[in-house]
């Protein structure tokens, strides 16, 4: 193929705009890992878009430049407008945006979430205290149910067996143990 040098300059000029756009991609993409700060795994996919949204543009540049041949000049074209773009205009936005998003959290976030955390607070508090009343009243509902044997007619005062103690339950388990022991020895003399 028979490329004048115009062309050639042209699809040079092209691969530098294209470079330049890539750059810009980039500092969006760095401006939300400044901003959210995700997770390395999130920071990862990001990167293979990046990546793969790279490939797809040089692609389409190489298309319009010439024709769809690979050429270095494309490459170079590509790499010399993203490096430009970083460091010119990207450097400016990048400290910018830190600075600015800084402020926002300094004067904005900062106190909004120590507003939410005090209202949260507030809110469990009351709870707790809404809570304890109710645990009361429930303690207090179950005292004044009347046992049902008790309940019957004018008969108020029922004889209620008395109650054992673990200790006295022990005691007679032991004693049952060795009455038992007692009675097995009598019968093999």
């Amino acid at each position: 193929m028979d490329i004048s040098l115009s062309e050639h300059l042209r699809g040079f000029l092209l691969a530098v705009g294209a470079g330049v756009l890539l750059g810009a991609l980039y500092d969006v993409i760095r401006l939300f890992r400044i901003a959210f700060q995700p997770p390395k795994a999130h920071v990862f996919f990001l990167d293979l878009v990046y990546c793969a949204v790279c490939a797809f543009v040089t692609f389409l540049t190489a298309l319009a430049a010439c024709k769809g041949d690979l050429r270095f000049y494309v490459f170079a074209g590509e790499g010399m407008g993203w490096c430009v773009y970083y460091l010119t205009l990207g450097m400016i936005t990048a400290r910018f945006f830190r600075w600015l998003f800084n402020k926002l959290n300094r004067f904005i976030w900062s106190p909004l979430k120590r507003l939410l955390c005090w209202v949260k607070r507030k809110i469990l508090g009351c709870l707790r205290r809404f809570g304890a009343i109710l645990k009361k009243i429930m303690r207090k509902l179950k005292k004044n149910l009347k046992p049902r044997r008790t309940m019957v007619y004018n008969q108020t005062n029922m004889e209620k067996p008395a109650k054992k103690t673990r200790s006295k339950q022990r005691m007679g388990r032991v004693k049952q143990k060795r009455e038992a022991h007692q009675a097995k020895e009598k019968a093999t003399l």
